[in-house]
């Protein structure tokens, strides 16, 4: 599902150039999917009403939720799928720092020599991709900002999920993207023409065919994504959560070269193939851990 959420969110960009409303169409996408579920009967989805007693311990889950998204699709406007990947590694050496002050965990030695083999080799990426002329300094910015904000996530999130484990997967899921709809309406507003001529509405009742299955299909991978992202986080530590998404990442890269036709020096490349191999040393290194 990460796989799919990245490169069904690069299209549906190019698609309807309005990143923080396809993020709008993803999370109300969501949300009716699971109440209409809900509403079905289906296993799994019954849960008791919306109740703001609830809520109200959401309010903090849905900003550290909302932002890395928003972020993240303004970087894809500027910069490449790859370079994404790149920051997103680079979080994860803060993510492994917090979650030894916030859960006392303490990281191996030898998980730390990955961290560190992902972050030297995330220097050399954004060396080669400058030459590229793909990536802006703006879509630097944003991917900075998207790295920043995938740290608080995953520390202030799990702290939360782990206070919550009478709820199940899809109410966190519904949870997370019906409270999520206001602030994310609010940054529509703020940031986006969304009447008038040009404006969002106008925009997506314009979609041909092909471009609103893009689109559909980016909001369908929002859900798959967000369900699957609420089950491994009960599962999972915040940093072996942040490694999951990264270890997705070489069918990511290799797919969005063939499909997007994106060129990289041999540097670039280099440190590219740096990053995900320390993903996976990573992931070993947790196994002898254990």
């Amino acid at each position: 599902t990460s796989v799919l959420i990245v490169l069904a969110n690069k299209g549906a960009v190019s698609a309807l150039p309005f990143s923080s409303g396809v993020v709008f169409l993803q999370c109300v996408f969501t949300a009716l999917a699971i109440a209409g579920g809900r509403a079905a009967g289906l296993s799994g989805m019954r849960f008791d009403d919306f109740s703001w007693n609830k809520g109200r311990q959401w309010l903090g889950v849905v900003v550290c939720w909302v932002l890395p998204m928003v972020f993240s699709m303004k970087a894809l406007q500027e910069t490449t799928v790859e370079t994404m990947v790149v920051f997103r590694m680079v979080s994860t050496i803060f993510v492994a720092g917090g979650e030894a002050v916030v859960f006392r965990k303490s990281v191996s030695l030898e998980s730390g020599a990955a961290i560190i083999l992902g972050i030297v080799a995330s220097g050399m990426y954004a060396a080669g991709d400058q030459t590229s002329g793909d990536s802006s300094k703006w879509g630097y910015f944003w991917c900075f900002m998207y790295a920043g904000a995938l740290t608080v996530n995953a520390l202030y999130v799990k702290k939360v999920f782990d206070s919550l484990p009478q709820m199940g997967s899809w109410e966190k899921t519904f949870y997370q993207n019906l409270m999520g709809l206001p602030l994310i309406l609010l940054i529509v507003l703020a940031t986006e023409p969304v009447f008038g001529e040009g404006g969002f509405l106008e925009s997506v009742l314009s979609l041909d065919f092909s471009d609103a299955f893009i689109v559909l299909l980016s909001c369908a991978a929002g859900l798959a994504v967000s369900f699957a992202g609420t089950v491994a986080r009960e599962l999972l530590s915040p940093t072996s959560f942040n490694v999951l998404g990264n270890a997705s990442k070489p069918v990511t890269v290799l797919l969005s070269m063939l499909i997007f036709h994106n060129e990289h020096s041999p540097l670039a490349l280099a440190g590219l193939v740096g990053v995900l191999g320390s993903s996976f040393w990573y992931g070993l290194a947790q196994q002898r851990k254990r």
